[in-house]
C-alpha cells in the first residue's frame, strides 16, 4: 500500500465514513469476456433506471452508476455513488450487465469525500 496524502481530519466535523460521497472500482473479469460486453455496458447507461431490491426494498441503480467504461480485456472501471440511504455496489452493477459478480476482481480503488465547510 502506497499513501499518496494525509490530511486532518477536522474534529467537528462529521465521521469520514458519513463524508463519502462515491468510489471508484476497477473490475477483471474471470476468463473471456462476451462478445458484446461493450455493447451491454451502453445499453446499461442508455437506460432510465435500473430497478434492484436489496433488503426486501427496491431501488434503483441506474442514478447510482457516476460511470461505467470496459476497457477492453475483461476489464471494467466504474465510479459509484454513496447517498444517505443508496450506495452503488460494484456486483450489482456486474450483474445488471448479465454477468456473475463471483467471476469477478474487483477492487475499489478510490474513495470520494464531501468538500468539508470552511471554517
Amino acid at each position: 500500500m502506497e499513501f499518496l496524502e494525509a490530511l486532518v481530519a477536522p474534529e467537528h466535523e462529521p465521521a469520514l465514513q458519513q463524508q463519502v460521497t462515491g468510489a471508484a472500482y476497477s473490475v477483471v473479469l474471470a476468463g473471456p469476456p462476451p462478445a458484446d460486453l461493450d455493447e451491454r455496458v451502453h445499453s446499461l447507461l442508455l437506460a432510465p433506471s435500473l430497478l434492484r431490491q436489496r433488503r426486501s426494498k427496491s431501488y434503483d441503480l441506474r442514478p447510482l452508476i457516476l460511470s461505467l467504461e470496459y476497457e477492453g480485456g475483461g476489464r471494467l472501471a466504474m465510479q459509484l455513488a454513496a447517498r444517505e440511504g443508496a450506495t452503488g455496489r460494484p456486483d450489482e452493477v456486474i450483474e445488471a450487465l448479465g454477468l456473475d459478480p463471483l467471476a469477478a476482481d474487483i477492487e475499489r480503488t478510490s474513495l470520494t469525500y464531501a468538500v468539508p465547510s470552511p471554517g
